[in-house]
């Protein structure tokens, strides 16, 4: 899908990602870990086979817009109506087998100034969990990947978790050549937990796409002062509750799970992207038990309806986090946020915090200066 046709409500969080998404010269997605600071420009996070040159050029906003046939949309190579480009200076860089870089954006680039950045998570995540992609695949505009198309509509999920000298993430999604260096990104959190470096397929036809995992390289990013938590330690899930409503829906995107229990039902749908929620009915109770149903998890559908026998539509709410908690005070002093996480910010800027972390021995939520 196109970064542009995005749902302002149900996407919101994508919407400001995509933003700080770039598309590089060599080809390959660069993505904003830290706003400019100290004199420092806006650090950008990539692929370490993406990082090759020591000068490389990145455009923002390289996006098709939602509806256009302009015939230009296939490939065009970086240059965009809208597209503005910096330039940046590579910081560090490994290439094998961890496979990332860090560039530096030069401070004059100002585009940088109003990008949120990404958060990262570098504990290890769980199979089955839901997972998003955004970048440039094959040098085009900018596009998010989330829904398998060719697989009935399934979301995008890890696969495993392997372990080769460097751990990896495999997962399946759909990606092409220049989606190397995008963000893998969870959807239980919303935080970037791999950078992608391979895709395509094994010769048993089955995805071959993997990420290099954040915690590979935990200490470079501490060391460059880019923010990250880890999920072992930080509460960082997004809350979801699932309402029962006096109507059902008809579904026009779906997957129905069939003997399986609500909380199945549920994890589906919170590990799913977009999940307006899931009619279900229960199949049978027993007291050892939460019992069986069948269940139609919903990504997208139409009017409401009346139920059929049995069936109660439950509709998911809005996440609730994770989102800043706290203000930085003092002129130009560096705070650390959180007891335990590695997060500066300047005068009057929010720090990247979530409502986990309170326990705090400043009245802004912020720790005395580093």
């Amino acid at each position: 899908m196109d970064v542009d046709c995005m749902d302002t409500v149900s996407m919101a969080l994508p919407i400001k990602q995509a933003a700080a998404t770039l598309y590089m010269a060599c080809g390959c997605t660069g993505w904003i870990v830290t706003k400019p600071r100290y004199g420092q420009g806006a650090l950008v996070l990539t692929a370490g086979h993406c990082g090759k040159n020591e000068e490389e050029k990145f455009y923002f906003n390289y996006n098709h817009p939602c509806g256009s046939t302009d015939s230009r949309r296939r490939r065009v190579w970086g240059q965009s109506s809208n597209a503005i480009s910096c330039n940046g200076t590579r910081k560090a860089r490994k290439a094998d087998p961890d496979d990332y870089t860090i560039y530096e954006l030069h401070t004059d680039c100002s585009s940088a100034d109003s990008v949120t950045p990404f958060m990262l998570d570098v504990g290890m995540p769980e199979k089955g969990e839901g997972i998003y992609i955004i970048g440039h695949p094959n040098r085009r505009p900018k596009q998010i990947s989330f829904e398998e198309v060719h697989d009935e509509g399934h979301h995008c999920v890890l696969r495993q978790n392997d372990d080769k000298g460097s751990k990896r993430l495999t997962y399946f999604c759909d990606t092409q050549g220049g989606n190397s260096g995008s963000p893998v990104i969870s959807t239980r959190t919303g935080f970037a937990i791999a950078v992608h470096t391979h895709g395509g397929c094994d010769k048993n036809k089955d995805s071959a796409n993997s990420g290099s995992w954040l915690g590979n390289f935990k200490n470079v990013l501490e060391q460059f002062h880019i923010p990250c938590f880890d999920r072992r330690q930080n509460d960082i899930f997004k809350q979801f509750e699932f309402v029962p409503k006096n109507y059902c829906r008809t579904a026009v995107k779906y997957d129905e799970l069939v003997g399986k229990t609500k909380t199945l039902c549920e994890t589906r749908c919170v590990n799913a992207l977009k999940c307006v929620g899931f009619n279900y009915k229960r199949l049978f109770w027993s007291k050892w038990s939460e019992g069986l149903s069948t269940c139609t998890i919903m990504y997208e559908a139409s009017d409401e309806t009346t139920c059929k026998s049995g069936v109660t539509f439950y509709e998911r709410t809005p996440a609730t986090g994770p989102v800043p908690t706290c203000k930085c005070t003092g002129s130009g002093n560096q705070y650390r946020c959180t007891d335990g996480l590695v997060a500066y910010c300047e005068e009057g800027e929010d720090c990247h915090a979530t409502d986990a972390f309170k326990k705090a021995t400043r009245p802004d939520g912020c720790l005395s200066r580093r």
